[in-house]
């Protein structure tokens, strides 16, 4: 069980993956067990635009309160979903 408690979360910019519209995609990393996952989020910035300190967008992106906002409600329902999976009982 105390394997659980070494998850980490955090978003990354795919700037070597962009979209017609010269946005790349934000993925959630996950990595477990020195195994890593990336998800994609559906989410898509400027690549200039991403701080890679914090994992978020800058403030001076037009879109940054949004994105972030849903970035921080992505990572919300990844934490519950791994306290979920701690407290679950299995036989």
């Amino acid at each position: 069980m105390l394997e659980l408690l070494n998850v980490h979360f955090s978003f990354l910019c795919r700037s070597f993956r962009s979209n017609d519209k010269e946005l790349s995609p934000i993925v959630l990393r996950i990595i477990y067990r020195n195994e890593r996952k990336d998800i994609y989020t559906g989410l898509y910035c400027d690549k200039e635009y991403w701080d890679y300190a914090s994992g978020r967008v800058k403030s001076s992106c037009k879109q940054a309160a949004t994105i972030n906002k849903n970035l921080e409600l992505i990572n919300h329902q990844a934490l519950n979903r791994l306290d979920e999976l701690k407290f679950s009982t299995h036989p």
